[in-house]
């Protein structure tokens, strides 16, 4: 199923192979000093010398530009794969938080044309990188909470923190790891139950109290 993921992905973005570069890839790649210095790696972490503060991220494209150089063709390629991870990571966590839909919400994802431009744009793994990091993040969490495990609660902190080092919005996503509960389990328990507990009610009860709910409003 993951596989098929892949497949879509590769399907709708190889066209962006050959891309090249657009709009501020100069800024923080190709035209960036930092990117060809030797201690641009220190100088990402430790000083405020970069156009934007996300070093994860420019690290990343720091190694990348001593592995592809100025070729453009495997950056799209990375930004295309680290998309798919996503698509795949949001599919595991809808799933391990029992949500009905989620191989096909993740399919949607793949595929849907809001983040063609992330997926096209080398600069833009300044999203698809901290998406992976994020929902691996909230993964782990999930897998701590059904299990109890502590080493999967200081995996799904650790990645979190990773993704805070990614772009700032990473900042403003950690509510599933703010409690012993994520609100997204929660949410769906909720659902499941009251469903059930429909489903379970005798039907003329049933309807009278659809009656009564509409005669109410």
């Amino acid at each position: 199923m993951a596989g098929a993921i892949m497949l879509v992905v590769l399907a709708a973005y190889w066209p962006a192979i050959n891309a090249g570069y657009v709009w501020d890839d100069d800024v923080f790649l190709t035209a960036n000093p930092l990117i060809r210095a030797d201690d641009g790696l220190q100088r990402f972490w430790f000083t405020t010398q970069a156009p934007d503060y996300f070093p994860l991220t420019s690290s990343v494209l720091w190694l990348e530009w001593r592995a592809w150089g100025d070729n453009p063709l495997p950056y799209h390629l990375v930004n295309i794969l680290l998309h798919a991870a996503g698509a795949i990571l949001l599919w595991r966590v809808l799933a391990a938080a029992r949500l009905p839909g989620a191989y096909l919400a993740g399919l949607i994802f793949a595929v849907h044309p809001v983040v063609a431009g992330s997926v096209a744009w080398i600069t833009e793994l300044k999203n698809t990188l901290p998406m992976a990091v994020w929902l691996s993040s909230v993964l782990a969490y999930l897998h701590f909470d059904r299990r109890g495990r502590r080493g999967g609660y200081i995996l799904a902190l650790g990645l979190l923190a990773a993704a805070g080092w990614t772009p700032s919005e990473a900042h403003k996503k950690p509510r599933p790891l703010s409690g012993p509960r994520s609100h997204l389990r929660r949410k769906c328990c909720e659902l499941t139950y009251a469903r059930r507990r429909r489903s379970r009610m005798p039907m003329p009860l049933r309807a009278n109290r659809d009656r009564v709910a509409g005669s109410g409003t």
